[in-house]
C-alpha cells in the first residue's frame, strides 16, 4: 500500500497504525518534490486503522476509506484502510 500525505511545510511525517503497534518511528515518510510525503508499506489483506503524524500531531487521511472512533486517551479517531 502506498500512503500519501499532503504537508508541504512539515519537517517530519510518519504513518502509524495498528499494523505497526502505533509506533511513530516504524514508518517515517519521504518528502517528495511537490510537498507531498510518501511511503510504501507491505500489508496483507485486511482492515487497518491508521493516522499520519505531522510534526508530532496526529492527522486523519482525507483519502481514507472511512474513519472510526477510538477508545484511547490520546486518539479520538483513526482512518480506515481495506486491503484486498
Amino acid at each position: 500500500m502506498t500512503f500519501y500525505c499532503d504537508a508541504p511545510s512539515a519537517r517530519r511525517v510518519a504513518v502509524i497504525g495498528d499494523f505497526s503497534q502505533w509506533s511513530p518511528n516504524a514508518h517515517p515518510m519521504t518528502r517528495m518534490p511537490d510537498g507531498q510525503w510518501m511511503i510504501r508499506v507491505d500489508l496483507p489483506h485486511g482492515r487497518y486503522r491508521y493516522l499520519f503524524v505531522v510534526d508530532g500531531q496526529p492527522r486523519l487521511d482525507r483519502r481514507a476509506h472511512g474513519t472510526v472512533r477510538e477508545a484511547n486517551a490520546w486518539l479520538d479517531a483513526a482512518s480506515l484502510l481495506d486491503v484486498s
